[in-house]
């Protein structure tokens, strides 16, 4: 997938980080285990290490 303007990612990203709490696992994106919504949302550092692309 080619991400075309900022809006776009902006649309996945929180597609992505929706999943857990579309199928009840959470409340929160930040609050799923393997979410990367903290460390975007607050600058923490999950489980899985992400590069600095935002």
């Amino acid at each position: 997938m080619v991400v075309h303007s900022n809006d776009f990612f902006t649309q996945k990203i929180e597609y992505i980080h929706n999943n857990p709490i579309r199928a009840g696992w959470v409340t929160r994106a930040e609050d799923y285990t393997y979410s990367s919504a903290r460390q975007i949302f607050y600058g923490e550092e999950g489980k899985i290490k992400l590069a600095r692309w935002f």
